[in-house]
């Protein structure tokens, strides 16, 4: 998305353009946090998920919704 985004020129200096980008970034490394997140909860015991990886899934799953809703948003004003 950081690089499709390159060719429309954007207005660095603009503010919100720096926060899509600080969020595409935060996203994607996110994302390496929940491939690895993934094979953990592959292997746990549903009946009794212990409660730090039920807490880390949700605030993976909340970073990630933010994330890209955000950037979207912003992406979305950026060009109206």
């Amino acid at each position: 998305m950081l690089l499709s985004g390159v060719v429309l020129h954007p207005n660095l200096a603009w503010p919100l353009v720096q926060l899509k980008m600080a969020l595409v970034l935060i996203v994607s490394v996110k994302g390496v946090n929940a491939g690895l997140l993934g094979r953990r909860l592959e292997s746990a015991d549903w009946a009794a998920l212990p409660r730090r990886l039920a807490i880390r899934s949700t605030l993976t799953t909340v970073i990630s919704q933010v994330g890209w809703w955000g950037a979207t948003m912003i992406g979305f004003l950026s060009t109206h």
